[in-house]
């Protein structure tokens, strides 16, 4: 994972931040053309952070359009997707078809095609850029998400897709609980779900929740290995990394979600036993498979006796204990 990289149009004069802001995207993401919609000064700030080979990239800033066409898709380079969600307000988009995308959803843009994108207002996107290879890993077909807006709709997948989207951050995605490896591919299995015809989970065999419940006993037994894997899983049952991320997307569920269910409710046992009664939340973090205290902490209710728990620990002093 490389670091976090920032522009800003602050870092230029009013007079050559459109050209700053043109030059930036063109080089993080693919080339376009970029035209201020609006009389004031333009403004834009980015941070793009890449992970295994996808970039993501948190953006703001005032209104703009910007256009794909047949010069800029000759100096692309290679064949590339953008999942974008802005966040803050509704946008459009010409890319097979018009569309507005409401604030919140995603929409999926192929970069073989051309599009023009129209921000009419302040805007708060997460873009992120995926080689097709890596799409193709996960999505046979991509031409089924592409060019219509994903998400919206409570208790489907690509709302839950657009969702979690909407909260990949480079810095969240380099601070989380989780390694940021592991996020991106729990996105791109829950792509492989929201490219379902329904966005629901797959109706599955008899055989594949056998094959379920023991990838899920492995994950449950196995959690409180910090550098636990997908790969590791699949490997202790002697199977393809393929078949473990189809078979858990075949019921609606990834590694990382199940690998964070296992581990908080490790830590919540832990936190509510007397037998943990001397541990400090780092310790009772590390054991249940975080690599620090506060990735515990973020994912407690603060309502729930658990987090009351969690605030006495950390204010108990640490105190020796007896062999």
């Amino acid at each position: 994972m490389s670091a976090i990289v920032t522009w800003s149009t602050n870092a230029v004069p009013r007079t050559q931040r459109l050209d700053y802001f043109a030059a930036a995207l063109s080089s993080a993401l693919v080339p376009m053309q970029v035209e201020a919609t609006h009389t004031g000064a333009l403004a834009s700030h980015m941070s793009m952070l890449e992970i295994d080979d996808v970039d993501v990239l948190s953006q703001c800033g005032s209104a703009h359009r910007s256009l794909r066409g047949r010069a800029e898709l000759a100096r692309s380079g290679a064949h590339t997707y953008h999942l974008i969600v802005n966040r803050r307000a509704a946008w459009y988009v010409e890319h097979a078809g018009a569309t507005r995308v409401r604030a919140g959803q995603a929409f999926l843009i192929d970069s073989a095609r051309a599009n023009l994108i129209e921000m009419p207002s302040a805007y708060e996107v997460i873009h992120v850029k995926m080689p097709e290879a890596w799409l193709r890993r996960w999505v046979r077909e991509p031409s089924r998400l592409v060019g219509r807006p994903l998400g919206g709709e409570v208790g489907q997948m690509d709302h839950a897709l657009a969702a979690f989207v909407a909260g990949m951050t480079p810095h969240a995605l380099r601070d989380g609980p989780l390694p940021a490896l592991m996020m991106i591919d729990h996105l791109g299995a829950m792509l492989a779900m929201a490219s379902g015809t329904t966005g629901r989970p797959i109706a599955a065999s008899s055989a594949a929740l056998a094959l379920y419940n023991k990838v899920f006993a492995c994950i449950a037994n196995r959690s409180a290995e910090s550098l636990l894997s997908p790969g590791d899983i699949a490997n202790s049952l002697e199977i393809a990394e393929s078949e473990l991320h189809s078979v858990l997307a075949s019921f609606g569920d990834t590694f990382a979600s199940l690998l964070v269910t296992h581990r908080l409710a490790n830590a919540r046992r832990m936190l509510a036993s007397r037998a943990f009664e001397t541990f400090t939340v780092p310790e009772i973090a590390l054991r249940a498979g975080f690599s620090r205290g506060a990735d515990l902490t973020k994912l407690l209710d603060p309502g729930d006796a658990s987090a009351s728990d969690t605030r006495e620990a950390q204010d108990r002093p640490k105190r020796l204990r007896s062999s």
